[in-house]
């Protein structure tokens, strides 16, 4: 710990986890539920259409018919997911609602932290992320020390 100089001549220590910007406020849990519903329901109907339109089996003939919408969601669910993440800081659906994912030290999340909490996401359709939710965080945001907070 260090000690920082202020105008009075006070000596504050310097806490290196404390947030240095400005003091945000966690996203409700409507918004949360309006971003999700949002990304999922554009990333099915790319699939649907996808598996329709293209015949997957010879655009990508080394992955067996049995794991072609397997490959198809991992790819859209990166591209529409993943990517905006670690770009923007935030999905479509979230700048639909105006939230943003930010590191607990409101810093910029990096890549394999982004990775492990969009996978970790879906999760919450099966726990869901309300009823285990405690100090304005969900579970998988506790895990990857992400938050999502209210831009509005």
């Amino acid at each position: 710990m260090s000690l920082e100089r202020t105008r009075t001549r006070i000596l504050r220590p310097i806490i290196p986890d404390e947030p240095s910007g400005p003091v945000l406020k966690s996203a409700r849990v409507t918004q949360r539920l309006i971003a999700n519903v949002f990304d999922f329901v554009l990333l099915f109907l790319l699939i649907h259409n996808t598996m329709e339109i293209f015949d997957i089996g010879k655009t990508f003939p080394f992955i067996s018919p049995r794991h072609h919408f397997t490959a198809v969601t991992l790819y859209y669910y990166f591209i529409l997911t993943v990517l905006p993440h670690h770009l923007f800081g935030q999905s479509l659906g979230q700048f639909v609602t105006g939230i943003k994912v930010v590191s607990s030290t409101y810093g910029q999340l990096p890549l394999s932290r982004i990775i492990i909490r969009d996978l970790l996401r879906p999760l919450g359709v099966f726990f869901p992320a309300a009823i285990f939710k405690r100090k304005g965080k969900t579970w998988y945001e506790r895990w990857t020390k992400s938050t999502l907070v209210d831009l509005s």
